[in-house]
């Protein structure tokens, strides 16, 4: 051997043994802020045995439906229906694991008995004797929730009652049900006083936690529940540790924090969001710096469990994965000092900041927001107008407006979702929207504005309108819930920003003895999200009151008499605080003062009555007098029948649906402000309902949906009744998005086209006959569209061994084949015209001829499938072909059986260091990427030692 022959071997030792540190290091590192990656099953059984305490299992959004896509007899999808695997979790930890608190939405869809019996139970129903249940919005989706409470009993509610305690390793644990009314959760329901009961006999010095499933904060799609604030303030108040919710289909942990979301590291609670017991994920939104404060970490990507150790002293924590891609540990005290009593008021305090979201900034050369977005309801026509913008933008006139509707349920304000867009001509600064399509929804509407340079910022959304209920309407099917001229919005249609309210109107005071009365009416504008409540500020004195939204009149007690102050009010809502009212005048206080003086108004007048089909609209005039305090709402009835409405203060018109075709009748109206209500105006004339005559058709039966490419195909079954005339059409409405398609009446099928891959659809369907619509029939089971196919991934990793004038290439195949199956796969010498082409199915290795001996060549490998090709792999490591080398090995790559290895390997000689190398990889059985990544590059490290010395003459 020459002296440059050893040359060339010590480097490439050299370079093996650095390639070997190298694999090493890749084996033993990890991402910061993740833990080593490791399988689920490389964690002891037991969670956290080297902590104190009693082991806690929780988590929610549990069993899947059986008729679920994912559902595969229990064991589910990467995806979704997760259930079994969750359980597994907590089922091998065997007798450690004292209880199990399970937070809600425990099976979908509805909760019913044959979906418990088929799903839950022998999944998370193996834990039954430990568990702990709270309801969520699912078992209540069919009134009562009666599977719910027939499956669970007394477990669910101990005495009858719907919230209970107990208490496990020294802590006292409260399960409550969030599936209640404002007024159940608030200040004298039944909910908050037993809530407000048990704190009021805790020890101070007894560790607590509460559960429920809908948080109040969260940086998913479910952050603003309106039932749970007060009773979140009282447990906060009461000093309790954790708080644990669900309903986000994520894992969340948050810092200590307050029910505004301020972090308090002193006296927060402790917040966990544990939606991730199996059903399927729900992303994580982008972070808002104020409302997201006490965000710590989290996962939108895996399934998992939340163990707690609870002990008398304090508690640890310690968040496990089906995967064990993802894990969350930690540990902390419970001793935090109990809320304090009021602190009396200061001599003096500064005038409040208003704080809120930031709004996207605007570029100068496009056009800013435009103004003063206004929707009104007139009947079943949503108009919304606007005004220009403030600047239309440096690269010209406006020349388009675009005009975006989103839509929230009934009974879900905060939950809005996009419905549909339209474009308009800048000659035009309103738009008309038929509600027709989403009876009682809340509808909220943004637009933006377009000039040469493109579209701006959208606006804020605007204040909410509700659409009529529906109920007894007569329906044409010229109406659609998309209508004419619009376009229907996607579901992952981005919305648009929100920020905090406008400021409080109306502000008036009134001394006492001691006190100060004030009261005020609700923002013009509430930016986009309900408002919550309101903070009433004295100058001097600070924060003197907090009240709900459903006041606007408070008493300011512990004030100095004669001496002088001042008031502001701030609106709140999920974003922050208003900017402050103006300073009332100045208001003293004097022991000959009264109570408030305020009383109620006078009477509205002038009431006219315009007849509609199966409505009225009714229009007054204000009170002469409001009686000294803000009109907060009008009412208006119909004598001697029960139907009423109730409409902000500020409005001077209302609808009143329902009504009976062909009788007549005759309205009042009344005001009320903090005083109290007027009295009822003179009655209006009468009037006689519009409306048909016949009878509606019987709802059509449940139809069936089938997912397509991005569609989904409808099909039902004819009424069994058509109501005594003839039908004339079919109206199918998709959720979510509300979006809408009518058929011609001997149509019974539909195919809604343009849907997002990935999201779950469900369909209902009314038959129509010239007297309105049917009942909607039952919904569809959920469907979810696929992606159309596109070109396959790049195939992975590619070895290859060299021979004489040839080599023989291998390879595994791309993590995705597009949709469609791989029908070729081509490999291709770089640097040369070489190539070779595998088309028979499953062949994943190749030999490429016409080399030249002497020459380093590297390999490349591109599938293809009826879409088009993928990109190329990475490259091979550099074989180099030699005259008289024996015929080497096809290199061998792992097939499906040996793919969760992901190991590379090959039939290498008896007794080489390869062979050993393998063997010793093959006993491992490491499954981390890391770990197979670093002995992918030992292995190819060893064989490239190999094959030289196989080149080696005899000395």
């Amino acid at each position: 051997m020459s002296h440059d022959d050893y040359r060339i071997r010590a480097r490439l030792g050299i370079l093996a043994f650095l390639l070997l540190l190298g694999a090493l290091a890749v084996m033993g590192g990890s991402r910061p802020g993740e833990a080593a990656s490791a399988s689920a099953t490389a964690n002891p059984p037991v969670p956290m045995l080297d902590q104190p305490g009693s082991l806690v299992a929780v988590a929610g959004n549990l069993a899947c439906s059986p008729q679920s896509p994912a559902y595969n007899h229990r064991k589910g999808s990467a995806g979704g229906c997760a259930m079994e695997r969750t359980s597994d979790l907590i089922l091998a930890a065997g007798d450690a694991v004292d209880s199990v608190l399970a937070v809600g939405d425990l099976q979908y869809e509805h909760g019913e008995w044959a979906d418990l019996q088929a799903s839950y139970d022998p999944t998370w129903g193996r834990l039954k004797a430990k568990t702990h249940p709270v309801p969520g919005s699912h078992e209540y989706s069919i009134a009562g929730a009666p599977d719910y409470f027939r499956y669970w009993g007394e477990r669910a509610h101990p005495e009858r009652k719907s919230n209970y305690s107990f208490e496990v390793g020294g802590w006292k644990i409260y399960a409550l049900s969030s599936s209640c009314s404002s007024s159940s959760c608030s200040p004298g329901g039944d909910n908050y006083e037993w809530l407000k009961k048990e704190l009021a006999g805790q020890s101070p010095e007894q560790c607590q936690l509460a559960y429920w499933h809908h948080p109040i904060q969260s940086v998913g799609q479910f952050g603003e529940n309106v039932t749970m604030p007060k009773m979140a303030h009282l447990l906060h108040d009461a000093g309790v540790d954790v708080i644990v919710n669900a309903h986000d289909h994520n894992y969340q942990r948050w810092a200590r924090i307050t029910p505004e979301s301020t972090v308090d590291a002193d006296n927060g609670y402790r917040f966990f969001i544990v939606g991730s017991g199996g059903i399927n994920h729900h992303r994580f939104y982008a972070l808002d710096p104020m409302r997201h404060a006490g965000f710590e970490t989290g996962t939108d990507k895996e399934f998992g469990v939340l163990f707690l150790k609870l002990n008398p002293s304090g508690y640890a924590w310690e968040f496990r994965t089906t995967t064990g891609r993802f894990t969350d540990t930690g540990r902390e005290s419970c001793r935090r000092t109990p809320g304090t009593p009021a602190v009396p008021v200061p001599t003096t305090a500064a005038k409040p900041v208003p704080v809120g979201q930031p709004i996207p900034g605007n570029h100068s050369n496009l056009p800013f927001p435009p103004a003063g977005v206004a929707p009104s309801a007139a009947g079943e026509t949503m108009t919304t107008a606007w005004l220009p913008p403030a600047r239309p933008g440096t690269a010209g006139a406006v020349d388009l407006y675009r005009v975006s509707v989103f839509g929230a349920e009934p009974g879900h304000p905060t939950e809005m979702m996009p419905i549909a867009q339209r474009t308009v001509a800048a000659t035009s600064t309103s738009v008309d929207f038929d509600m027709h399509g989403v009876p009682g929804w809340s509808l909220r509407v943004s637009v933006e504005a377009r000039n040469p340079d493109g579209w701006g910022n959208p606006s804020v959304l605007s204040n909410a309108v509700t659409g009529p209920s529906g109920g007894g309407h007569t329906h044409s099917t010229s109406h659609d819930p998309v209508p004419a001229g619009w376009t229907a919005l996607p579901a992952n249609h981005q919305l648009p920003p929100v920020s905090t309210p406008g400021p409080p109107r109306h502000l008036r005071t009134v001394p006492g003895n001691g006190s100060a009365t004030v009261s005020w009416a609700a923002p013009n504008v509430d930016g986009g999200l309900p408002i919550t409540g309101y903070a009433v500020y004295a100058n001097p004195g600070g924060l003197v009151a907090s009240v709900g939204v459903d006041r606007t009149r408070v008493q300011v007690d512990s004030l100095i008499n004669d001496a002088d102050y001042t008031f502001q009010v701030v609106a709140i809502n999920e974003v922050g605080d208003s900017a402050p009212t103006n300073e009332s005048p100045v208001t003293t206080p004097t022991k000959d003062a009264g109570q408030s003086t305020a009383k109620a108004p006078t009477a509205p007048s002038d009431v006219d009555v315009q007849p509609g089909n199966r409505s009225a609209t009714v229009t007054w005039s204000t009170p002469s007098n409001d009686g000294g305090a803000a009109i907060t709402s009008y009412t208006v009835s119909a004598q001697n029948d029960p139907h009423r409405v109730t409409v902000d203060g500020a409005l001077a018109s209302a609808r009143v649906d329902g009504l009976a075709p062909g009788k007549s009748y005759r309205f009042t109206v009344t005001a009320k402000n903090a005083a109290g209500s007027s009295p009822a105006s003179a009655p209006s004339a009468a009037v006689t309902i519009l409306g048909p005559t016949g009878t509606v058709p019987t709802q059509p039966a449940k139809p069936v949906a089938v997912a397509g490419t991005n569609s989904a195909a409808v099909s039902w079954k004819a009424p069994t009744s058509d109501g005594g005339s003839p039908l004339t059409g079919y109206v199918v409405i998709m959720r979510p998005s509300g979006r809408s398609m009518t058929v011609a009446p001997t149509t019974r099928q539909a195919t809604f086209s343009d849907l997002a891959a990935g999201t779950a659809y469900r369909f209902t369907v009314f038959a129509v006959n010239k007297a309105g619509r049917s009942a909607q029939s039952d919904e569809t089971q959920p469907v979810v569209p696929t992606a159309p196919p596109r070109p396959p991934g790049a195939p992975w990793t590619v070895v290859a061994a060299a021979g004489d004038g040839f080599a023989k290439v291998a390879w595994t195949a791309p993590g995705t084949d597009g949709g469609a199956p791989i029908v070729a796969y081509t490999v291709v010498a770089k640097g040369s015209d070489a190539s070779a082409r595998v088309t028979r199915p499953g062949v994943r290795e190749a030999v490429v001829r016409g080399l030249k001996n002497g020459t380093t060549y590297r390999f490349t490998v591109i599938a293809e499938n009826r879409v088009g090709l993928s990109a190329p792999s990475a490259p091979s490591a550099p074989v180099t072909p030699t005259g008289g080398e024996p015929d080497p090995p096809m290199p061998h790559m792992p097939g499906p059986e040996e793919a969760a290895d992901s190991v590379v390997s090959w039939s290498a000689a008896a007794g080489s260091p390869a062979a050993k190398l393998s063997e010793w990889v093959g006993q491992s059985r490491r499954h981390s990427a890391a770990a197979a990544a670093g002995v992918t590059a030992v292995i190819l490290a060893a064989a490239a030692v190999y094959f030289w010395r196989r080149r080696r003459p005899a000395d």
